[in-house]
């Protein structure tokens, strides 16, 4: 890039790539406290050159506009989290840089930090909810039995393929933003406002997203008001590019959960009840605090229907790092724990857990609160015939708990379990009034029938352009190749939603149909070039305070997983068998690409089941990735992936989300058979299976 004068029209670049003439380099002052107030900032003296840049060099809003209660642009007069930016050091020599920013103090004055979930204050609460239905205490007070269990989720680190950035650059009169995101239009905004100026003078060009897990949603657009700010009192191009330690230590994480289950059941067996407590880690500034409650909410149940129902759940402001998003946004901690759950109903009863959950009534399943709601086949028992064929899981079950039941597990060799879980994944746009976005789709086919694509929207890998590119091939008989997918300009692309909950598949992909479809009657009458749009607006309001029948999502994938394990009976290693995944997706555009998905998902939700323990000692996360072990390549197991084909031409599904709401109770649930002992938590603690079974 050096020499060039502009890395804006570059595709698939990379933030790491720019090296560009006169540009300066942004490293960031943080608190080193978790909760305290502001005394005072001593910098050293700064070379010619270089620069500070406080909240004092803010022109506009101190605030992002997104989250409950704003999140600062820089702190002011209290920090609420270690690694909090309080500043910022700009010039054009790195190792200048880090030598000032070592001699740099932040000093607080310490006041106590809180990232207790079992107990909080009401000032803590960002966000409440309760869904009720039925009469739940008189359901308690004639149980036949009542099944009691708590189940954690802990945090958890993405792992970008490159940390988080953002790169500015003054171009006559707009300022060009480049950084890896997946709601350019948020970036937008937020830079505007910081800044004072109009949204039209900020471009959005975002750079390779890769694979992102819902981790790029909001806090690119607060890196991009720091490059923005640099780039204004430096008056030169500016690039803010995070250590790989500071990415893994204070970039947004995944929430933290504490579910709560209480389930009564009747004299057949079946669940009359369920009392579910759901108290969700949004850390600090809970951002996205009410749309991870929303959906950790309406999947409390999973796919079990139960006449009587309360769920009450809370978002949680600790002292640590802001936490939210991750594959499942909020969906994923619930289906964890109602799985488990109902694992160990099945369990209480001696049943097996599989045909205890093929036998429990499911709920009447459908997207769309606005549609009739008709009576429909169960969509799980296809899924469920499926991975009984596939896992031989009805004998392995049978005889791993024979075994278990007699004590017959041999001593001197391993001990097997097997897991079962259900989930479904809800796709389409915000269920919150934070939801009101549009979705766009420009095609034009020109004389030489060649067409061209345009959306606002941004996606993570080449598959799914893969996939537009099918869609639109097929409705047109033209060759797939040749499509070229134009991204917009934020300008262009004002107002659009982030990608996230599929939308490039349960959205994008069905604009892209309706344009082509469009440009396809358009062309027998017309002559060429051909264009047509389409476009989606969300309007959504808030779900009502009630137990929703119907789900608030625009479409549903279902899906479930069976995970086979064997554990040494000494040291509780464990050595994953097999995993056998099931989908029904609808259509499946590339079964290629979708596979690809599924297994990659796998991978990355049994490395996260098993490893990728993320602690906060003393409210200052690590920075050392060396200490945060993942699942090696010798450790992956075989992976089956089946597509259901439900016999009739429907529309294509997301289904990203599966293997991370299925596979790790599956897992949990394979774990504890092995080893005979509850596991309830993740990701699994070894250390806490030993201890357990050695006694008090």
């Amino acid at each position: 890039m050096k020499g060039r004068r502009s890395p804006a029209n570059e595709p698939g670049l990379k933030l790491s790539d720019i090296s560009f003439e006169g540009m300066v380099h942004v490293v960031t002052i943080r608190s080193p406290e978790p909760s305290g107030t502001m005394v005072g900032i001593d910098l050293p003296d700064l070379p010619r050159g270089y620069f500070s840049i406080t909240a004092a060099d803010i022109p506009g809003a101190r605030y992002l506009p997104f989250g409950n209660a704003g999140i600062p642009v820089f702190a002011e007069g209290r920090v609420s989290y270690a690694g909090e930016p309080v500043a910022l050091l700009a010039g054009q020599d790195e190792s200048v840089l880090e030598s000032l920013l070592a001699r740099s103090t932040v000093r607080i004055e310490k006041t106590p930090w809180h990232a207790d979930l079992e107990s909080f204050s009401s000032e803590r609460v960002a966000s409440r909810r309760i869904l009720e239905r039925g009469d739940i205490d008189l359901a308690f007070s004639v149980a036949s039995a009542i099944v009691e269990g708590e189940y954690r989720v802990g945090a958890q680190d993405h792992l970008y393929s490159e940390p988080q950035g953002a790169f500015c650059q003054f171009e006559y009169d707009k300022l060009l933003v480049r950084c890896a995101t997946q709601w350019p239009s948020n970036v937008r905004e937020a830079v505007s406002a910081v800044l004072g100026a109009g949204a039209t003078e900020i471009i959005v060009r975002p750079t390779a997203l890769g694979e992102h897990l819902d981790g790029k949603l909001w806090y690119p657009s607060l890196l991009a008001c720091h490059a923005a700010l640099a780039a204004m009192k430096c008056r030169k191009p500016a690039l803010i590019l995070l250590t790989r330690g500071e990415d893994f230590a204070f970039s947004p994480k995944r929430a933290r959960a504490l579910i709560r289950h209480r389930s009564a059941l009747d004299p057949a067996g079946s669940l009359s009840a369920m009392d579910v407590r759901i108290t969700l880690d949004t850390g600090a500034y809970a951002p996205l605090a009410d749309e991870l409650l929303a959906r950790a909410c309406v999947d409390a149940c999973g796919a079990y229907d139960v006449p009587n129902v309360r769920i009450e759940g809370f978002a949680v402001r600790t002292n640590l790092p802001p936490l939210g998003a991750f594959a499942g946004l909020g969906s994923s901690q619930s289906f964890f724990a109602v799985e488990t759950h109902v694992d160990k109903v099945a369990r209480s009863l001696g049943a097996d857990p599989r045909t205890w959950r093929a036998d429990a009534p499911k709920r009447r399943i459908r997207p769309g609160r606005s549609r009739p709601l008709k009576p429909e086949t169960d969509p799980f028992a296809a899924i469920a015939l499926k991975l009984s064929e596939t896992s031989d899981y009805a004998r392995k079950y049978a005889s791993y708990h024979l075994l278990a039941k007699r004590g017959a597990q041999p001593v001197e060799g391993p001990s097997r379990g097997i897991g079962f879980a259900y989930v479904h994944q809800g796709s389409g746009a915000f269920l919150t009034k934070s939801g009101n976005f549009e979705y766009r789709v420009e095609a034009v086919l020109d004389e030489d029938q060649r067409l061209t694509l345009r959306t606002g929207s941004v996606t993570g890998n080449k598959g799914t352009h893969d996939i537009w590119r099918a869609t639109a091939a097929g409705i047109l008989g033209i060759p797939a190749a040749p499509i070229v997918i134009d991204a917009e300009d934020s300008v262009d692309a004002s107002g659009s939603g982030p990608s996230i909950f599929s939308s490039n598949i349960a959205i994008i992909n069905k604009l892209v149909a309706n344009a082509c479809t469009t440009i396809r009657r358009k062309r027998s009458s017309n002559t060429p070039p051909h264009a047509a749009s389409s476009m989606y607006r969300s309007l959504r309001p808030v779900p009502e305070p009630t137990y929703p029948v119907e789900l608030p999502y625009d479409d549903l994938a279902f899906g479930g997983a069976v995970v086979e394990v064997e554990m040494d009976p000494w040291s509780f290693e464990t050595r994953i068998l097999g995993v056998w995944l099931c989908v029904d997706g609808g259509l499946i555009v590339s079964e290629l690409q979708a596979r690809r998905a599924m297994e990659t998902g796998v991978i990355n939700a049994l490395s996260q089941s098993l490893y990728e323990q993320l602690d906060f000692p003393d409210g200052v996360p690590s920075t050392c990735l060396v200490d945060h072990p993942m699942i090696r390549l010798s450790e992956i197991p075989p992976i089956e992936t089946h597509f259901i084909d439900s016999g009739v031409r429907v529309a294509a599904k997301g289904i990203g989300e599966i293997p991370f709401s299925c596979v790790p109770s599956a897992l949990v649930q394979a774990i504890s058979q092995a080893s005979g002992i509850g596991c309830w938590t993740l990701p699994v603690s070894i250390d806490e299976l030993c201890m357990r079974a050695a006694g008090p």
